[in-house]
C-alpha cells in the first residue's frame, strides 16, 4: 500500500492518494551553467479521489449567494449552513432534503436545521455520512442550541470560530469523528460545547520520534491516543524521500501500543516516517476513519564510517543572541542522525565565554579544549590561528570517514586590510532619523544597514578576512593535500569567485551565497541527510534544499554548490569573457554591451529586502 502524507485529507479509509513537500525552495535566479549546481523545487499537492453518486449528481449548484432572498434565518446563517454542505460533501449525505433549495421556509426547512423566533437554532446531522472538515464560517450559526454532529467522518481542525457557538449552546455531540484543535482557546470552546467530545476522536497520537537506532531498524515511540476503544491501531508508512510515496511498513495490533520496530531498513540512511490511527465502523459509526498523520525521520546507524560536522560560529557581534538557537539545531540534528558528531566552537560578546561544544546523540558536552590549549576562555574568533587551530583539533581529535566544515556568521567577502575605526566613528543619524555607516578615511568601510557590530569580533575589534580564511584553511588541510568533503559558508558574501579561489583546493565541494546567507541555521535538517554513505555532492543537496526551503518570500536567496576543482576552470572562462570585453569595448561595443547588462539577471547583494525586489544594478550581475 502506498501512501502520501499531506497537510490534510479525508476520513474515509478508501482508496485515496496524496502528495506533500515540507521544503518549498525559492532561488530567486539562475546561478551561471558553469557552476555545478544543486536547486530542487519541490512544490505542495493534494490529490482527492471522490466518487460521484449518480442519483446525487443531479442535485443543482448552489452557493452563498442564493441566501441573499432567505427570510427564515439570516443570510449569515444560511451561507454558513451552504458552507456546511459544500466542505463535508453534502451530495453524498444519507439524508439531504430540501438542501440548497431555496424556498419561503429555507434553509429552516432543510433536513435537520431548526429555525426558532428567524434563526437557525438546532442542527441534527448526526451519522449522515458528512466528510471532510468544518468550514470557518461554522461561527455565523451564534444562536445554535443543539448541534449534533457525531458519528460522521469530519476530520482536522475545528475553526477557532467556533466559539461563538459556546455561549449559546445546551446540546452539543462532536464525539466518533476525527477532530482536533489548533489552540488551546478553541479546545477550551469546544469542551463547553461537548464537555467529552476528545475522548472518542480519531486522531494521530503525538511526539512520534526515533527512539533506537540500528543498522537496518529503527524505533519509532509515540503517546498514544485517549481513544483506544472501537478496534482499530496505528498505520505505519516509511519512505526514503520526503517528497515521495511513502509505503505501508506495518499496523500495530491497537491504539494502545506506544512503539513500533520498523526492520528491514538500509544501513547509514536517512528515513521519513508517518502515523495515522484507524478506526473501523462500529455501532452507530458507519464510516472507517483514518486521522490526518503526523510525522518524523531518523536515520539508521552506518555499518562503517561516520561524519563530523565542524562548526565555526564566530558570534561575537550582533549574532550572539543566536547562540542557544544554533546550538539547539544542532541537538536536534544528532538526535535523529547517530552517524554524525558536531563539534562547535562559539564565541559570545560577553568576557570569557568562548567554548568548544562537543554534540552527539543529542547530548551537548563542554569541553575543556579552548582553556587546555590557550590557557583562556576568551579567544579572538577572528584571528585565523584560532580557525586553524579548531579544525586540525577535530582532524585529530575526531577523525571521520567524512568530514564537513561550516563556518557561520557574518561574511565579509573581499575587504582591504584596514585600521578599526575610532569607537562610536562610524554611526550617524540621518535627516531622516535612520542610522547608517559613515565613510571613514583609512577605516572599515560602510557595512549593510549600518550594523556597527556587523564583522567577526567586536571584543577584540578585529575581523576576519578572506585571505585569512584561506591562510587557515590552507594549513588546516596541508595546503590543500587533504581536503575536507564539504566547506559551507553559512555567511554572507562568499559565494563569489574570489573568494572561492582563495580556498578551492581545501574542500571536495563548496556550498556558498554570493548574496545575504540568512542564518536560517537549519542543521537539524541539514544533519539529518548527512551520512557515510552519501558523496559529497550528495550532502551538499541535503544542505541546500532545507536551506532555501526555510526561507519566505522576503527573503530573496542564491545558494549553490561547486566543486573545488572545477573553481580554477570558472576562473580561467571568467577571465577569457573579462579579455574578450576588454576587446569588445576597444573596437566601439559598449552599447552592445550595456544592452546586455541591462537585460541580464542579477542577484540581491544590496539586502533590497521586502519592500524592493527589483533586481539590478549594483546588484551583482550573474549572467
Amino acid at each position: 500500500m502506498v501512501l502520501s502524507l499531506p497537510h490534510h485529507h479525508t476520513a474515509q479509509l478508501a482508496a485515496r492518494a496524496y502528495s506533500h513537500a515540507p521544503f518549498l525552495c525559492r532561488t530567486k535566479h539562475r546561478l551561471p551553467t558553469v557552476l555545478a549546481l544543486s536547486f530542487a523545487v519541490t512544490l505542495f499537492a493534494a490529490l482527492l479521489y471522490v466518487v460521484a453518486d449518480p442519483v446525487h449528481a443531479a442535485v443543482p449548484q448552489a452557493g452563498a449567494s442564493d441566501c441573499t432572498a432567505v427570510t427564515a434565518a439570516t443570510v449569515n446563517e444560511c451561507s454558513a449552513l451552504v458552507a456546511l454542505y459544500q466542505e463535508t460533501n453534502g451530495s453524498n449525505w444519507i439524508s439531504r432534503t430540501n438542501w440548497l433549495t431555496f424556498g419561503n421556509d429555507a434553509p429552516c426547512d432543510w433536513h435537520g436545521v431548526g429555525c426558532t423566533d428567524g434563526h437557525v437554532t438546532s442542527l441534527l446531522l448526526a451519522a449522515n455520512n458528512l466528510t471532510g472538515t468544518l468550514p470557518y464560517t461554522i461561527g455565523y450559526l451564534a444562536k445554535l442550541q443543539t448541534l449534533h454532529l457525531a458519528n460522521n467522518a469530519l476530520i482536522g481542525a475545528v475553526p477557532p470560530t467556533v466559539c461563538a457557538l459556546a455561549q449559546s449552546m445546551v446540546d452539543g455531540d462532536l464525539g466518533y469523528n476525527a477532530l482536533l484543535t489548533q489552540s488551546r482557546r478553541t479546545a477550551t470552546c469546544l469542551a463547553k460545547i461537548d464537555p467529552d467530545w476528545r475522548a472518542t476522536q480519531t486522531v494521530a497520537p503525538r511526539n512520534l520520534r526515533v527512539t533506537e537506532f540500528y543498522t537496518s531498524s529503527l524505533r519509532l515511540s509515540w503517546q498514544p491516543i485517549p481513544y483506544t476503544a472501537d478496534g482499530g491501531g496505528y498505520e505505519i508508512y516509511y519512505s526514503e524521500e520526503i517528497t515521495g510515496s511513502f509505503q505501508l511498513h506495518g499496523t500495530t495490533a491497537d491504539k494502545n501500543a506506544t512503539s513500533y520496530l520498523a526492520t528491514g531498513l538500509n544501513p547509514g540512511t536517512r528515513y521519513y516516517f508517518g502515523i495515522r490511527t484507524l478506526t473501523p465502523p462500529h455501532g452507530a459509526q458507519s464510516n472507517a476513519l483514518s486521522s490526518q498523520p503526523i510525522k518524523s525521520g531518523g536515520v539508521t546507524k552506518a555499518t562503517n564510517g561516520n561524519v563530523v560536522v565542524a562548526a565555526y560560529f564566530p558570534a561575537d557581534n550582533d549574532l550572539a543572541s543566536q547562540i542557544r538557537y544554533v546550538t539547539t539545531r544542532f541537538r536536534r540534528g544528532t538526535l535523529i542522525n547517530p552517524n554524525v558528531t558536531v563539534l562547535l566552537l562559539i564565541d559570545g560578546d560577553q568576557d570569557d565565554d568562548t567554548q568548544l561544544l562537543l554534540i552527539r546523540d543529542g547530548v551537548v558536552t563542554l569541553t575543556t579544549a579552548v582553556q587546555d590549549e590557550w590557557n583562556t576562555t576568551e579567544l579572538d574568533t577572528a584571528d585565523p590561528r584560532v580557525l586553524q587551530w579548531f579544525l586540525t583539533y577535530v582532524r585529530q581529535q575526531y577523525p571521520a570517514t567524512k568530514t564537513i566544515v561550516s563556518l557561520m556568521g557574518h561574511g565579509l567577502a573581499l575587504a582591504p586590510e584596514i585600521d578599526w575605526p575610532d569607537s562610536g566613528a562610524t554611526a550617524q543619524v540621518t535627516s531622516a532619523g535612520t542610522e547608517r555607516a559613515s565613510r571613514v578615511t583609512n577605516g572599515f568601510p560602510p557595512l549593510p544597514r549600518g550594523w556597527d557590530d556587523m564583522p567577526n569580533d567586536v571584543t577584540n575589534n578585529s575581523y576576519m578576512s578572506t585571505t585569512d580564511v584561506g591562510e587557515a584553511l590552507m594549513a588546516a588541510t596541508d595546503n590543500g593535500a587533504n581536503p575536507f568533503d564539504i566547506v559551507f559558508f553559512d555567511q554572507c558574501f562568499q559565494g563569489n569567485l574570489d573568494a572561492l579561489y582563495e580556498v578551492y583546493k581545501t574542500a571536495e565541494i563548496f556550498v556558498a551565497s554570493p548574496n545575504y546567507a540568512w542564518l536560517v541555521a537549519a542543521y537539524d535538517k541539514y544533519i539529518s541527510g548527512f551520512s557515510p554513505n552519501l558523496t559529497a555532492a550528495e550532502m551538499a543537496t541535503h544542505i541546500i534544499n532545507p536551506y532555501q526551503g526555510t526561507l519566505n518570500k522576503h527573503h530573496p536567496n542564491t545558494i549553490f554548490w561547486v566543486r573545488g576543482s572545477d573553481i580554477p576552470l570558472i576562473a580561467e572562462a571568467i577571465s577569457k569573457v573579462g579579455d574578450a570585453l576588454t576587446l569588445a569595448l576597444a573596437d566601439g561595443k559598449a552599447g552592445a554591451i550595456a544592452s546586455a547588462v541591462r537585460n541580464s539577471k542579477y542577484v540581491d547583494t544590496t539586502q533590497c529586502g521586502k519592500r524592493n525586489l527589483q533586481l539590478g544594478p549594483p546588484d551583482e550581475l550573474i549572467g
